[in-house]
This record gives structure tokens, C-alpha cells and sequence, in this order.
């Protein structure tokens, strides 16, 4: 993970933020490691009992305990999500213009017209945990129905897509016949190799009586 991490901040800083001419080649690595440090560490300083809530809510819909297996993914599935936050706070928010809707001595033409474009309507939210919806119930239902033998954290980052599919107006599948499922699969499974995220894992759902 730590990897992946140090990859994605080497992006951001170097396209999107920018680094200072004046820096050589090793400064800047040893300053990219030191983000990557600083994330890494904020990261597991936040996992603590993350899991709690997702524990709860399995609680609430399955009436019992999550067995081992399953605490396992929850736990992978808190990880995703605090991992999501933690890069949204300390790296994306770096980027300029990221948190700044109505930004101080700029030009107040532009500005306001690119922010627009790209905050309520960014197809990726869905990736993002600060700023994504969370799943209706009937969302987290159907996404149990098409992949009842998926991780919990398959069966979680597919309801968020759907959430967010179905806010921007377009159409989701709605069976395992439908023929707009494989594309889905596609574009779930693509975004969360992207972010690291594993396909397969403990914590499917038991068959319901």
C-alpha cells in the first residue's frame, strides 16, 4: 500500500501541485517520501476501531455478528475508506483551487465557471469519501442481489458507483441478465485495481433464509 501511496503523491505533487524548479532530483524524492511518510502514518493513526461502524451496520442487517472471515473485510473495507479521506485531506485539498469556491484577488469570471464544472458533477466521487453519497438502502440491496458471493468491500464500492450513477441520470443494472452489468463490472473492477483495492476477499454474504 505504501507503494501505491508514494505513487499517487509523487502525481499529485509533480502534475497537479507542482514542485519548486530549484529543487534537485534527491530533494525532491526525499520530500515526496516524507508526504508519503506523513499519510501512511495518519492513516493508521485513524484505523484505531474504524470498523466499529461498518460492524454495526452488518449487526443491524444480518441480525448477528460478523464472524471472523467477515470482521476481516469489514476491517479491509475501513481501511479503504479511511485511506480515501486521509488522501483527500493531506494530498488532494493541496491541490490549488481544490477547497477555494470563491477564491480572493483572482478573476472572478473563470474562477467560478471551472469550479462548477468540476465539483457536484465528477463521474470519480464515487471513489472519493468525503465527497461521494452515501448508497440508498435499495442501492445496498441490489448490490448484495448481483454479488452475493463478492467481499464486503466488492459488494460496498459497488453500491457507491451505482449511487452515483444513478445521480448523474444514468442507468444501472438491475439483474445478472442485464446487459449493462458487464460494463459495470468493468469500470468498478478497473477503478479499484487503480486505487489498490483488492477484488476478492473474505466477508461474502452467507445465503439468506
Amino acid at each position: 500500500m505504501s507503494g501505491q501511496i508514494l505513487a499517487e503523491v509523487s502525481r499529485v505533487w509533480t502534475e497537479e501541485i507542482g514542485l519548486p524548479e530549484s529543487m534537485t532530483e534527491s530533494e525532491k524524492q526525499a520530500f515526496l517520501q516524507e508526504r508519503t511518510e506523513e499519510i501512511s502514518a495518519q492513516i493508521e493513526s485513524s484505523m484505531g476501531t474504524a470498523q466499529g461502524p461498518l460492524v454495526a451496520r452488518f449487526k443491524s442487517e444480518h441480525g448477528r455478528e460478523p464472524d471472523f472471515s467477515t470482521k476481516l473485510a469489514l476491517i479491509e473495507t475501513a481501511r479503504a475508506q479511511i485511506t480515501a479521506q486521509v488522501l483527500q485531506e493531506m494530498l488532494y485539498e493541496q491541490i490549488p483551487g481544490a477547497l477555494d469556491p470563491f477564491p480572493e484577488e483572482t478573476d472572478n469570471e473563470s474562477a467560478p465557471e471551472s469550479q462548477s464544472e468540476e465539483s457536484p458533477a465528477d463521474p470519480q466521487r464515487w471513489r472519493k469519501a468525503l465527497v461521494r453519497s452515501e448508497p440508498r438502502k435499495e442501492i445496498e440491496e441490489l448490490t448484495d442481489q448481483l454479488f452475493p458471493t463478492r467481499s464486503t468491500l466488492y459488494r460496498v464500492m459497488a453500491a457507491y458507483l451505482m449511487q452515483t450513477l444513478s445521480e448523474d441520470g444514468r442507468q444501472i443494472p438491475t439483474s445478472s441478465s442485464d446487459p449493462l452489468l458487464p460494463s459495470f463490472i468493468s469500470q468498478l473492477e478497473a477503478a479499484m485495481v487503480e486505487d489498490g483495492q483488492p477484488l476478492d476477499g473474505p466477508g461474502a454474504l452467507v445465503e439468506r433464509k
